[in-house]
């Protein structure tokens, strides 16, 4: 996420400081270093700060935690999950008991 909060932030040549100054806007008390903290994966960002971020960074949430187009897959505690599975319930991903099971192709079908 944290890439996609400054490319966002980047593209509309956004200082942190104007991230900060808007979430505070949104009744969030933030710093620059708050922003300097999400951009380098160093502070984790509650629910409701990813909706008033979105807003301060005039796109979706979506775009902020997604992966770049072309994506194939991401790391979640070390695992390589299929890059699709975060948009779309799609058959690459289930649990055997408590046994994570990964099929990195999309299963037709399957989805939810």
């Amino acid at each position: 996420m944290s890439a996609g909060i400054r490319a966002q932030r980047a593209r509309l040549g956004l200082l942190q400081s104007d991230i900060s100054k808007r979430m505070n806007d949104l009744g969030f008390s933030w710093y620059s270093q708050t922003v300097g903290l999400l951009e380098r994966g160093q502070r984790p960002l509650l629910a409701e700060e990813l909706i008033a971020l979105a807003v301060a960074l005039d796109c979706t949430p979506e775009a902020l935690y997604l992966p770049p187009a072309g994506t194939q897959s991401v790391q979640i505690g070390g695992y390589a999950i299929p890059a699709g599975r975060l948009s779309a319930v799609d058959g690459t991903t289930s649990y055997f008991g408590n046994e994570l099971r990964i099929n990195p192709r999309r299963q037709k079908g399957r989805s939810r």
